[in-house]
């Protein structure tokens, strides 16, 4: 047997389970009450997710600041090597400038390239002839 209401539409005055014929779940009205009842928590759901996308955008700014600080302690400590690197350069040039105002430096260019002798000395050629080969300072024969 057919239900007496089963043709009409949702916005009936009664709701009718239609596993059990005849019994009454709730009137239209009811209904909608407590639909609009539930619409305050759909608000409350929206702030939450509003809470949960704020926090989560907070973490994202933290996040990306923690890196670029990161990016920056690595790009601070190469700078430093950098840093280290040049002084003791320019520590060791400053030390070959200091050899090479001594005398000692003058007289060794001046044995080495120019050939000098000091006083006493006796110069001698070790090479074949009519190569002159290099000047060697002593007193050989």
């Amino acid at each position: 047997m057919a239900h007496p209401l089963a043709g009409t539409s949702r916005t009936s005055l009664v709701d009718y389970d239609r596993d059990r014929v005849g019994t009454v779940i709730r009137p239209a009205a009811a209904r909608r009450r407590a639909a609009a009842k539930s619409r305050p928590r759909i608000k409350v759901r929206f702030g939450r997710l509003l809470l949960v996308l704020s926090v989560a955008y907070g973490f994202f700014l933290f996040g990306t600041q923690e890196f670029r600080m990161y990016q920056l302690k690595v790009q601070e400590h190469r700078v430093q090597g950098e840093i280290d690197r040049l002084r003791r350069e320019n520590q060791d040039l400053g030390e070959q400038i200091k050899f090479m105002q001594s005398d000692e430096y003058v007289e060794k260019v001046a044995r080495e390239q120019l050939g000098l002798v000091k006083d006493g000395e006796i110069p001698y050629y070790n090479g074949t002839p009519g190569d002159p080969g290099k000047i060697k300072n002593g007193s050989g024969y």
